[in-house]
Parts: C-alpha cells; structure tokens; sequence
C-alpha cells in the first residue's frame, strides 16, 4: 500500500510495488486492480483509460483521443502511441464554404466532429503490445469490466459534473442548440445527474461490443456504421471509410538533454517539442539564480518562443516543413534563449484563443515500466454531439485546425 509522507508541499505516496495516480478514484481503483491481478503498468494504464472514459464524460471519452509515453523496462526503450484521429477526408476548406462556414470551423455540432475517434484503437494497441512484447497475463475482457460496470449499473457523478461550466454557455445555457439539448442533457445536463446515479446504458452496450470484437468491432463493424450514420445526419463530414482505415501509430518519442537526464515529449501531430523547447531555453539561463518575479518572466519569454515556432512550423507531421529534430537543437535553443531579455517582455503574437480540457494519467509497476497518458474530447463534451445509440459524445478537436 501507499505510504503518504507529509514533508513536500503536497502529500507524497510511495509504493514499492506499483502505483497509479488519475484525477478521479474509480479510474485509479480500476489501474490498481489490474496490477494487483498480475498486470503491468501498460495493462493498469489501459483500465483506467477505459474507466475514466465513462466516470469523467465531459473531459475525455471514447469519441475522443489519447497519446502514451510507455517506457518498457525489460527493453529498457520509451515509446509513443498515437491514438489520435485523422480529419475525414471529406474535410476540406470548400466542404466548410459550401455549407457557410468559410470563417471558422465551429466548436459545437457536426461540422464540429471532423476526425477519427481514436481512442478505442489506442486501447487496443497497447494491449497487443503488452501481451506481445511484455508477457502480460491480463486479457483484453478484463480491462474492459470495470469501465463496463459503471456505464450500464451507474455511479454518482463528481462534484464537477453536477456545475455548469462557466466558459462553455452553449453546453447547458439558454445558448444551447437543439442538438446539444437532444443528446446531452437527458444523460449529463447537471439538473439531471443530481440525486440519481448516471446510468450510459448505450455506451455500456458499445464498450460490450469492443470487448468482444476489439478494436474492429467499433472501426469496421456494426458501431462504426451507427456512429457514421448519426454524424453524417448532424452534417459530420466523417465516413465510413475514415473509420475503417484509422489505426493508431507507435512513434519514437522526442528527447533533449535536460538536467543530468533527459526530458522526453510526443513528436507532431501534438505539440510536445514546445513543451520541451521551454525546458531547453530555460536551462541554459541559470534560473535558479533567478529572483521570483525574473523566474516567472524568463519562464513566460521562453514560452512565447516556444509557441511561435508551434504556430509557424507545428503541421500533420507529413507536410511539416522544419523537423522537430531541428527546432530542438543546441544551437538553436542556445540562439532563442538569447532573445529573451529580463528588462523587457516580447510582443505576444496575435493567435486565436484555445480552449480545451482533458485527463492525464500515470502508472508505473515493481519492474520499472512506466505509463503517461493523455486522453481527451478537445472541449467540455467534445463537439456535444452524441452519436445515435452508440453512446459515443465526438470530439471536437478540429475546431482549432
């Protein structure tokens, strides 16, 4: 069991035999069972993936994304999982100005829900690979019943759920639109989650149909063409075909040298290299000599930079003009840190506001193996678009494309 220590700023738990930290408890209980029924970090990561999917709705879900970082120790190698969707092919800029959407792509609705929901087939990939490459004795059924349970049988929602999201009006607001009213409030509006348990019974019935047919059963099967038909009536431009050829994709992680180790993000399509962009200008600055107030002002410089290159260069990896591999060398990191100056702030560039939410998870087993985890809906209830029966509410991610 855990062993809290009180002497960091926040409480410490420590575990020799395994440990796994989410942002909500049924998801940990689900992590922690896995472990303790023989699995690894990867098997535990999984569980609890699929857990939250169903107790924390409006910030990830199965309509949505996830992106890992699993550290196999037994190969003593990090890898990448891209469970993130692709934009239907039918997505193209004169496919939004036919319909009279030239400006922008909207946050909400089906013009909203543009790219693959990827993160059955993240689930589905780590688990081959935890069976394959690092002997795992946890069947795929078993990390499913959890997540299984609480959608058909119901739990109580967190305090979160039951609060309207202030900076999201058109979810549960006189702002909403009919759709949104049709599909989301009867289930999550949080009038109705008060008092009662929330029951998924038609998200219950596709994780069942995922537990018995995998990764196929919800991209080429009878969910696939549910779902499809439901978005296209809400004027999705996803088909059957952008579901049929998704898989998710092992990457090779970034790394730069960092401290006396190394730091390591996702590579494109996320934007992981700014993160580690900040890191390698900062470094080379002394911070730690740094008054507070400087401390802050170089860390916000660093991240100004770190986001103009994210704006100018950060593409679908495929078309991407300058390589992360480039962004990140020492040369250019040591020439961007010198731009920051500590008498002066840097203009902010003009950028559209981002908005979103998601779930970070986090595992690690008694051999060493490691998980992070991001999984995600983009904003508050995706696209709020639920599709059809399936129980699956879309994502919306390509509202910022």
């Amino acid at each position: 069991m855990p062993v809290l220590m009180t002497a960091t700023r926040f409480p410490e738990a420590r575990a020799p035999r395994g440990m796994v930290a989410t942002p909500h408890l049924l998801a940990t209980q689900s992590g922690v069972a896995a472990l303790r029924a023989g699995g690894n970090a990867l098997d535990a990561a999984i569980a609890a993936a699929a857990t939250i999917a169903v107790v924390y709705p409006h910030m990830n879900g199965v309509g949505g994304d996830n992106v890992w970082l699993i550290y196999d120790a037994r190969a003593q190698r990090l890898r990448a999982l891209a469970g993130i969707g692709r934009a239907a092919r039918a997505a193209t800029i004169d496919w939004y100005a036919a319909r009279g959407l030239s400006g922008a792509i909207p946050a909400r609705g089906g013009p909203a829900a543009l790219t693959v929901p990827a993160v059955v087939d993240g689930w589905w990939q780590a688990h081959e690979y935890s069976r394959a490459s690092m002997g795992s004795p946890i069947g795929w059924p078993a990390l499913l019943a959890d997540a299984i349970l609480y959608a058909r049988e119901g739990f109580v929602a967190c305090e979160g759920q039951c609060v309207p999201p202030p900076r999201e009006p058109d979810l549960f607001g006189e702002q909403a639109p009919d759709g949104i009213r049709r599909g989301l409030w009867p289930l999550y509006h949080p009038e109705a989650l008060r008092g009662r348990p929330l029951v998924q019974r038609d998200l219950a019935r596709t994780l069942e149909a995922v537990r018995d047919g995998g990764a196929e059963a919800f991209y080429r099967g009878e969910i696939a063409r549910h779902l499809v038909a439901a978005a296209a009536a809400a004027g999705s431009p996803l088909a059957h075909e952008d579901l049929a050829e998704h898989r998710a994709e092992w990457m090779e992680p970034l790394r730069i040298p960092y401290a006396e180790g190394h730091a390591a993000s996702f590579p494109p399509p996320t934007q992981g290299f700014a993160a580690l962009a900040v890191l390698g200008m900062t470094e080379r600055l002394e911070m730690a000599t740094l008054p507070e107030a400087d401390y802050v002002h170089v860390l916000v410089e660093a991240t100004k930079l770190a986001f103009d290159d994210r704006d100018r260069y950060l593409t679908d990896p495929a078309d991407m003009r300058v390589s992360p591999a480039e962004l990140l060398a020492p040369e250019r990191l040591q020439a961007r840190a010198r731009l920051i100056s500590r008498a002066q702030a840097r203009p902010p560039r003009p950028a559209a506001a981002a908005g979103g939410d998601t779930v970070a998870l986090v595992t690690a087993d008694a051999a060493g193996n490691a998980v992070s985890l991001i999984q995600s809906l983009y904003f508050t209830f995706g696209a709020g678009l639920m599709a059809g029966d399936t129980g699956v509410v879309l994502q919306n991610r390509g509202s910022f494309f």
